[in-house]
């Protein structure tokens, strides 16, 4: 027999009530009461989380590489669809004064000027990481 929604949602909150009254909170003493308000060392001096720091270190590189390899596919994807429309319609390429394979030759200058400085950002990126790495 299925359950109804209303059902679902009275177990659920059954379910939380008796995980909630499970967990029992230790007495807080003067030795367990964290004495100043700051997470860390870093944050009484001002300074970034290290281990924080690298974490969105990873997720910025990782987000430069899917912008990488976006730019080099999407750029590949467009040569080759360029090459299947001038085989396709050659007479129409034959109208225009610049060869066909201009359009591909800009859009793959464009997309090396927009990745030059993405693998010099993912090679100061790759140092910084290994340098936490090694301490």
């Amino acid at each position: 027999m299925r359950k109804t929604g209303r059902e679902t949602f009275e177990n659920v909150i059954r379910f939380w009530r008796l995980a909630k009254a499970e967990v029992v909170q230790p007495p807080k003493t003067e030795l367990t009461e964290n004495p100043f308000p700051f997470r860390s060392r870093y944050a009484i001096l001002g300074l970034p989380n290290r281990k924080g720091n690298s974490l969105m270190l990873k997720k910025v590189n990782s987000s430069l590489t899917f912008f990488m390899w976006f730019c080099l596919w999407s750029n590949l994807g467009r040569l080759v669809w360029t090459y299947y429309d001038f085989r396709a319609h050659p007479n129409l390429y034959a109208m225009r004064s610049a060869p066909w394979y201009l359009s591909c030759v800009l859009y793959a200058l464009i997309t090396l000027v927009l990745l030059i400085p993405v693998v010099i950002a993912k090679l100061i990126i790759r140092r910084k990481l290994n340098n936490e790495q090694e301490d």
